[in-house]
């Protein structure tokens, strides 16, 4: 340490290390003193205890793969990759690829399996319909006399939310005839209770159903005709295709039936009520 006296003050210079034939040198520098310079010649330094770096540090190079495999490396924000991974990289090791469905707007799930088969579990759109609380049902039981014509009045909202609307009709004791008529200009009379298929579910329909009709000017036009059932084979119309109603119209569904004596006629419509998905 070298000192120097200005006016009667004492200024106190920086510690100089300076080289010696040992290859070890050691550096002092008190609590509170200005930083010092240390010039290593091209060889390494060694540190005891702790450096605090403060600014950024560049490095020289990205890392080799050696150093990424010893340790896990963290990474923050995002990472964009510069092109596809190669076939080679690609077979290297197995790619785990992992499914989620959407449950939300946000939210996600990992599809469940069979536990014995390992299949898929899942279930049809329309029944989900009745999970989601927007499945209907009308049911009737009518005893048709000599030649009797039976109408039915469906009306549905001039709204998206559209009608997928199906029926099953099943003569007891005789043969009928089955029609159905679009764009009809007619007034219901009887009205028919539709019900939800999720009994825990307060959704209302929004399409209506009346058992006859009076008033107005057309039947409009007829867009299904079928026989069905005699009793000797007691065949159901049952439509298995949905057909998707028409907004802001009315339907006439007509059964006749084409015996003389009393035919016992079993009547169950169903829909669900879905408005068509944006995104």
């Amino acid at each position: 340490m070298t000192r120097r006296y200005d006016r009667g003050s004492e200024s106190v210079l920086s510690p100089t290390v300076r080289s010696s034939t040992s290859s070890v040198q050691t550096v002092g520098n008190g609590s509170g003193a200005s930083a010092v310079n240390v010039q290593d010649g091209g060889n390494s330094l060694t540190v005891d205890g702790s450096v605090t770096v403060s600014g950024t540090v560049v490095a020289t190079g990205p890392l080799t793969d050696a150093q990424l495999r010893a340790v896990a490396v963290p990474v923050s924000g995002t990472v964009t990759a510069s092109g596809p991974l190669t076939d080679t990289q690609l077979r290297a090791a197995p790619v785990p690829i992992y499914a989620y469905g959407k449950t939300g707007d946000s939210t996600y799930q990992v599809p469940r399996i069979d536990t014995i088969t390992h299949a898929l579990t899942t279930i049809s759109y329309e029944h989900h319909e009745i999970h989601d609380g927007d499945t209907f049902h009308v049911t009737d039981v009518i005893a048709m006399s000599n030649g009797q014509v039976v109408d039915y009045l469906v009306t549905t909202p001039d709204t998206t939310r559209w009608a997928h609307f199906g029926y099953e009709i099943d003569p007891l004791d005789a043969g009928i005839t089955l029609g159905i008529f679009e764009d009809a200009i007619r007034t219901g009379t009887t009205a028919l209770v539709a019900y939800n298929r999720n009994r825990n579910s307060a959704v209302t329909a929004t399409t209506t159903m009346h058992r006859g009709h009076s008033g107005g000017s057309t039947d409009g036009t007829q867009i299904v005709t079928r026989r069905s059932g005699t009793k000797s084979i007691g065949a159901s119309t049952g439509d298995s295709s949905e057909r998707i109603m028409k907004q802001n119209s009315k339907y006439i569904i007509r059964v006749t039936n084409l015996s003389t004596t009393t035919n016992n006629v079993s009547l169950r419509f169903f829909w669900y009520e879905h408005t068509n998905r944006t995104a």
